[in-house]
């Protein structure tokens, strides 16, 4: 998901550049891709179905679920900014694929995309969006509630209150109060991977099945730069709620001073936990 937004309004804030956004989030893709098909093709992702990806972003996570659905199948990816979906439109275009398609719009009314499909959805899925939906709990009483009995329903979400690095040093549990300052001040939610099962239940959905993945790296593998992207496009919004200020971030060596704090302390990064949650619409 993508798109610009002030404190007091829509939480998402990342996008004050939207090149750099655009290429953060094919970045953050790429680190998530293998937890995301694996958990897809855990939970029944497969061959002939068709698909609605709630906040396609650049579209990787709809990409991913076109493979996996094949030639027979079909994927929707929905995403309320026209600059991401004109982006993931050409990356689809530029990959040959057929069976994808985005269509513009919120995702908290997608119940209306539900509406004109031309055949039954399939699945409903969604990777690092329910977070920042104001309105969290419609999105998962649509899926409860208009899609057909059977259909899949899935999200994965983070935990990003955890430990960024053990042991952490200063600079390290400093990053982690700017992260989470920001996000709150927004009004988003830190920790929707481990409140998706009574989400679920509140929504009228059967409990899901969970099932939680982390990435840790030592000095010499760990990727520093995907929490300096995260830091880098939420600066402008962290300065303005004052959470912190560009000269004590000091973007530009925030990477090699956290590398060189993992170096001496021997100490390992953990990328945020990814809860996935999943269960099928009750006949």
């Amino acid at each position: 998901m993508s798109a610009t937004a002030s404190p007091g309004s829509d939480p998402y804030a990342f996008a004050t550049d939207r090149e750099e956004e655009e290429r953060r989030l094919v970045a953050q893709a790429r680190l998530f891709e293998p937890i995301t098909e694996e958990l897809l093709r855990q939970a029944g992702l497969g061959p002939g179905m068709h698909v609605i990806d709630l906040g396609a972003g650049p579209g990787d996570t709809a990409i991913l679920a076109a493979r996996l659905v094949g030639p027979t199948g079909s994927v929707v990816g929905v995403e309320r900014s026209p600059e991401q979906a004109a982006m993931a439109r050409r990356r689809v275009a530029d990959l040959g694929l057929d069976n994808v398609t985005f269509a513009e719009g919120d995702v908290a009314a997608f119940g209306d995309l539900l509406a004109g499909q031309a055949r039954p959805v399939d699945a409903v899925i969604g990777r690092l969006i329910l977070m920042w939906v104001p309105d969290r709990a419609a999105v998962l009483r649509t899926c409860a509630e208009r899609l057909p009995p059977g259909a899949l329903v899935w999200f994965l979400e983070p935990d990003l209150t955890y430990d960024y690095a053990m042991p952490a040093s200063p600079l390290w549990a400093q990053v982690q109060v700017w992260i989470l300052g920001t996000i709150e001040g927004l009004g988003a939610e830190p920790r929707m991977g481990p409140q998706l099962y009574r989400a679920f239940r509140a929504a009228g959905l059967p409990g899901p099945t969970l099932e939680s993945r982390t990435i840790m790296r030592g000095p010499d593998s760990a990727p520093v730069w995907f929490l300096v992207n995260i830091v880098r496009a939420m600066l402008p919004v962290a300065t303005q709620l004052g959470v912190t200020k560009p000269e004590e971030v000091d973007i530009d060596t925030l990477e090699a001073r956290l590398l060189a704090d993992l170096a001496a302390d021997e100490a390992a990064m953990i990328v945020c936990p990814m809860t996935a949650a999943w269960t099928r619409v009750p006949g």
